[in-house]
């Protein structure tokens, strides 16, 4: 899958290239969009994606899962990923692309809210926290 983002076989790629890499898919996101995908994913905010980076974008969160992919072996040293596998890819680029979006957008909006306030209407038990059941009664 590296070899999708890195063409260059450098080890990682930068924001362009992996902007880039997104249009192989046919997504043609904003420059903020793709910026913001990219930095959720640079962990050591160097400005670079590298291999590990791009396995976390992919692989589940759950270790049963996770596991399986891993114990999966190649047949061949150079194999290419299945169409269904290309499909899914940009699927899930397609995904991380509209939720920051909408992340941002939020957090737009919320520009103003006073959190402190927010948070003691949520805390009902007046307990130093909240449940979802609290927010719930909220509505």
């Amino acid at each position: 899958m590296c070899g999708l983002f890195d063409r260059d076989v450098k080890g990682y790629i930068g924001a362009v290239e992996f902007l880039e890499a997104l249009r192989t898919f046919d997504l043609t996101p904003e420059r903020e969009a793709a910026y913001l995908v990219f930095s959720n994913f640079d962990k050591d905010l160097d400005g670079r994606l590298e291999y590990a980076d791009l396995s976390d974008m992919v692989m589940p969160t759950d270790p049963e899962y996770a596991g399986l992919l891993h114990s999966r072996v190649p047949k061949e040293t150079n194999a290419k990923l299945a169409p269904e596998s290309l499909e899914v890819l940009k699927r899930l680029m397609q995904a991380y692309l509209e939720t920051s979006r909408d992340n941002e957008m939020l957090k737009s909006r919320l520009a103003g809210l006073d959190a402190r306030r927010a948070f003691e209407e949520c805390d009902l038990g007046e307990v130093g926290y909240f449940t979802a059941d609290d927010v719930y009664q909220q509505q």
